[in-house]
């Protein structure tokens, strides 16, 4: 009979399985040209170094200044 800390573990599994699954989905987009918020340029190198990139550097800069301050709990 699984205890309390099996129940856990197992819970946290499930749920890292799914954090990966999501964050390997949202990579396998074709790199954008232009980024989705200003709408400059994204340079080759960039594109390059990082999968799926949608945004330019200071626009997902921003993006993930304000996900550490409006994170939910």
């Amino acid at each position: 009979m699984p205890d309390w800390i099996d129940e856990s573990q197992e819970w946290q599994a499930k749920l890292l399985g799914a954090q990966i699954s999501e964050a390997t989905a949202s990579s396998r987009l074709p790199p954008a040209f232009i980024c989705e918020d200003c709408g400059e340029d994204i340079p080759e190198a960039r594109r390059r170094l990082v999968m799926g990139v949608q945004r330019c550097i200071h626009c997902q800069e921003r993006v993930e200044k304000n996900a550490r301050h409006f994170r939910t709990r």
